[in-house]
């Protein structure tokens, strides 16, 4: 993803999850933090922004070493999600980092649906 596509896929989830209720700072470089995400419980997300043209996105080597780092980061206690943005049907998938596989490829397959999501947290929040 290029960096301007990045920040335009960033804003746009920034946007949806402060209309349900989270607070959300974007985390400027490229350090494998997007954004920071605190729900209405102070209950705060990691989040990595990623784009794909399919439902399936093969990881570069850098991403890769990246989402790796994203998961000792979970090890340590952080809530770390995956969010992957769906270009040409405009859907939005997010997974909690641990419960996928980042070696190769990014399937949302494995990822829950972003409304099914913000359901989950209004449900048991």
């Amino acid at each position: 993803m290029s960096k301007r596509t990045g920040i335009k896929y960033e804003g746009e989830l920034k946007e949806i999850l402060e209309e349900n209720g989270f607070y959300v700072v974007r985390a400027a470089g490229s350090h494998g933090i997007d954004l920071v995400a605190i729900d209405r419980n102070n209950t705060a997300y990691l989040i990595e922004v990623k784009s794909s043209d399919t439902r399936k996105r093969k990881l570069n080597g850098r991403e890769v070493k990246q989402l790796s780092y994203l998961k000792s980061l979970a090890k340590q206690g952080y809530n770390v999600l995956i969010a992957l943005r769906i270009l040409r049907s405009v859907q939005w998938y997010i997974a909690d980092i641990n419960k996928i596989d980042t070696s190769s490829v990014l399937s949302a397959n494995k990822m829950h649906s972003l409304a099914f999501f913000l359901t989950m947290r209004n449900i048991t929040h």
